[in-house]
């Protein structure tokens, strides 16, 4: 049996990369929450992992109006599934020694070399590689650097006047720290301690962002990496993600030619991808995204547009790969919606938006596509905090 995990802190993990990490309690939330999110992209026959107060017949309420063929797996009968395949949210040393520590056989389990190297491929500066190779093209901007202590972060800041600078193992635009105001004390003692932690922060400019997207991929350790789909996504006044806009490849295209023209953007995609394989495609299996964005350079008036190419990459599923999966499996081509995950500080306000959105937009399902209205795409259970849905406009 294929198993699916949602394991939201991989990137946490990666990052602490010790033999002691615990989740945070906001994190072992969403994890319980949203445990039922691979529902939707898992392969049929599979199973998914989830805790044993999970409400496991989510997925025969979904079954009734969608083509779904996915069953829950308790921690705890992870010896009697005996998986033949792995397929969490993202891997770490971590995970490895939990499922082990469950009884799933070492066979199963990729090794901690390899998943040495997998943090190694997954840190930003990789990402920073690539956008090197990428800057330089027609229509792109974008520059960045590694810093290696405290001083070289002081520098930076004072050269640039505005930066921000981004953690090793982070995405989702977090582990963004944002020097707008001068490298203060507090900026000084923040990057430091990352530094010390991790090794290095690495650098930007803050640019001039008018669009938020990214591309999709999937590896399959063999040399091949294959574009899946676009990604069109919404961050908050920090930078971080806070949902997808569903729509077809062909609608996110023409809103990225926009601004582009096609030679160039064609010419970008080629040689983005060759990069992606030369980085990746023997090294890592599973999917990728790339983020990134256009900007506008320039004033105002008589600025004009490029694409930062690589923003960063996340070597692991995301939830650009869900959004896009879930509009290509049960929507129309030509329908228009949005994907997202909220928290709430108690309960009782989830349950009572939850409850809002079913009474004010009822979802029409027919033939495995929902047509309209308010999808939840986990349970909503007494103690939730985390939702995932989806709206599709009428």
């Amino acid at each position: 049996m294929e198993l699916y995990l949602f394991n939201p802190d991989a990137d946490m993990a990666l990052a602490d990369n010790g033999g002691h990490y615990i989740a945070p309690a906001s994190v072992r939330r969403m994890t319980a929450d949203l445990a039922w999110l691979p529902l939707w992209y898992a392969a049929p026959g599979s199973g998914v992992l989830m805790s044993e107060e999970a409400e496991y017949d989510f997925a025969g309420q979904m079954r009734q109006y969608f083509p779904l063929d996915v069953r829950p797996v308790v921690w705890n009968q992870l010896p009697e599934v005996s998986p033949a395949s792995l397929y969490p949210w993202g891997w770490n040393v971590s995970l490895r020694r939990s499922l082990l520590k469950a009884g799933v056989c070492e066979d199963a389990l990729p090794t901690v070399e390899s998943l040495n190297r997998l943090r190694a491929l997954a840190g930003r500066d990789v990402g920073l590689r690539i956008l090197q190779a990428l800057a330089g093209l027609p229509f792109c901007c974008g520059s960045g650097v590694v810093l290696l202590d405290v001083q070289a972060c002081s520098d930076y800041a004072r050269r640039l006047g505005s930066c921000v600078f981004k953690t090793p193992w982070s995405g989702s635009g977090k582990g963004l720290l944002w020097c707008r105001s001068g490298f203060t004390e507090l900026m000084s003692s923040r990057c430091a301690r990352i530094i010390r932690e991790q090794g290095f922060l690495t650098g930007f400019p803050i640019y001039n962002k008018v669009l938020d997207f990214a591309l999709e991929y999937q590896s399959d350790g063999q040399g091949n990496v294959d574009f899946i789909g676009y990604s069109l996504f919404d961050t908050d006044e920090r930078g971080a993600y806070s949902g997808n806009r569903l729509l077809s490849n062909e609608a996110i295209e023409q809103q990225i030619l926009h601004f582009l023209p096609l030679a160039a953007w064609q010419q970008i995609c080629i040689c983005l991808q060759q990069e992606l394989t030369s980085c990746y495609g023997w090294a890592y299996k599973g999917f990728l995204g790339v983020d990134m964005m256009i900007c506008r350079v320039g004033d105002e008036e008589n600025g004009e547009y490029r694409v930062f190419p690589c923003v960063e990459v996340n070597l692991r599923m995301n939830m650009g790969v869900v959004a896009r999966l879930f509009f290509d499996r049960f929507m129309l081509p030509s329908a228009n919606g949005c994907f997202r995950v909220e928290y709430f500080s108690d309960p009782a306000s989830l349950h009572r938006a939850h409850e809002a959105d079913k009474r004010e937009s009822q979802a029409v399902i027919r033939d495995g596509k929902l047509l309209s209205g308010y999808l939840p795409l986990v349970p909503v259970g007494s103690e939730s905090r985390y939702r995932a849905y989806v709206k599709v406009a009428e």
